[in-house]
């Protein structure tokens, strides 16, 4: 069993990369438009 301060190490780990994550999907989406209007 994991104690609470193990899990809570774990869950802003998590968080940090989840959000990193969102940032690089939100920057490859507006370069999306860019890319299609170009053709």
């Amino acid at each position: 069993m994991k104690n609470k301060k193990e899990i809570r190490q774990e869950l802003s780990q998590l968080t940090v990369q989840y959000i990193e994550a969102l940032k690089k999907l939100n920057e490859l989406l507006n370069t999306l438009p860019v890319g299609l209007e170009e053709y």
